[in-house]
């Protein structure tokens, strides 16, 4: 955080006299506390709050860039709103720029603006480090240039998801050619690894059957990338059923040729037992055991461990469901060996 007196003209301020007048004769804005709205509890950021119109934005980003010549590359938690959204990218068109601060920046990503932008509306939002880098290059008509380094997305996200503004780290000071060096040796962090981090047992196998929970819940199919579920809404949805993922995973066998199947188990043991929990029970001890008398699940059994067993979890998925309703309705179950539906939940049977 800086809250900064200028103490005089800087080596610029000779060449350029009119920015830099500018400049000198405007303080440093207060620090702001802003409360926002989150799927929890109510989050109070203290940070710097830029002004509302356009041109008192554009002389408080330059006022930044100036307070860089100073100090260097440096960072500030800053309130941003879609307003100030606008000024830096324009708009929330996916594609690539041509024009202004976000000029021959990579194409946006259509998919990543809508998952940024559904984090945000749903309160999922959180200040975590990770910055807006505006980089420079240069000077034009006595003012410095100054481009989005990084940062496009959530910019772009703001200003469709429809909320007054998110905390942001925004880092100042970076030469503009140091963009290409943005994210290159990064690796994303899955889900997965964040569970773990968090001490999530399985976490790679409990994100995927989350995923898959949240979109039976949301779709009653399997989504598409461009409708994925949020990593948010992930962990969340793996935190919510923490207890009954544990327990599930734990009656799975340790069987070489059963576990390979453990996300689609798992997903289904949860959902069966929301259905009807003593059935779901009576199925799945049925399934494990060495021997299953029921016919269904024998047959079931039969193709999970043998030869032509399927690959894909959302094959696998849709057998075990079929296989739960034909014991439903009393059948045996031995046609269902393949996937029918291409892509839906078949409806779950509860009685």
């Amino acid at each position: 955080m800086f809250n900064l007196t200028r103490p005089g003209r800087i080596p610029h301020c000779r060449r350029r006299p009119a920015f830099c007048d500018a400049i000198i004769t405007h303080r440093a804005p207060e620090l702001s506390e802003v409360t926002y709205e989150t799927s929890g509890d109510p989050v109070t950021v203290r940070g710097w709050a830029p002004p509302e119109d356009a041109d008192g934005i554009k002389l408080w980003m330059l006022e930044r860039i100036e307070d860089a010549q100073l100090m260097g590359v440096y960072a500030i938690t800053v309130h941003v709103t879609p307003a100030m959204a606008r000024v830096l990218v324009g708009d929330d068109k996916p594609g690539q720029s041509t024009e202004g601060p976000n000029a021959d920046n990579r194409a946006a990503v259509e998919s990543h603006i809508d998952k940024l932008a559904a984090t945000m509306r749903n309160g999922h939002w959180a200040l975590n480090g990770e910055t807006i880098i505006i980089g420079h290059k240069g000077w034009a008509n006595g003012e410095p240039e100054w481009f989005i380094n990084d940062g496009q997305h959530r910019l772009k996200a703001l200003i469709r998801s429809g909320v007054p503004g998110i905390p942001v780290l925004m880092a100042f000071g970076a030469e503009r050619g140091t963009i290409y060096t943005v994210d290159s040796e990064a690796k994303t962090r899955i889900v997965g690894a964040q569970l773990s981090i968090m001490g999530t047992q399985n976490a790679t196998l409990v994100a995927g059957v989350a995923k898959l929970l949240l979109e039976y819940e949301k779709y009653g199919r399997f989504a598409d990338r461009s409708e994925a579920p949020t990593k948010a809404e992930i962990l969340l949805e793996a935190a919510s059923k923490d207890y009954e993922l544990i327990e599930a995973f734990s009656r799975i066998p340790r069987h070489r040729v059963m576990t390979r199947h453990r996300r689609a188990l798992v997903f289904c043991d949860i959902v069966f037992t929301y259905k009807a929990a003593e059935l779901a029970e009576e199925f799945f001890e049925d399934l494990y055991s060495a021997a299953p008398k029921i016919p269904a699940v024998r047959a079931l059994k039969a193709i999970l461990i043998g030869p032509a067993a399927p690959t894909a979890v959302s094959d696998t998925v849709e057998i075990i469901i079929r296989h739960w309703n034909a014991w439903r309705v009393g059948g045996h179950g031995a046609f269902l060996a393949g996937r029918v539906s291409g892509g839906s939940f078949p409806l779950i049977r509860s009685k």
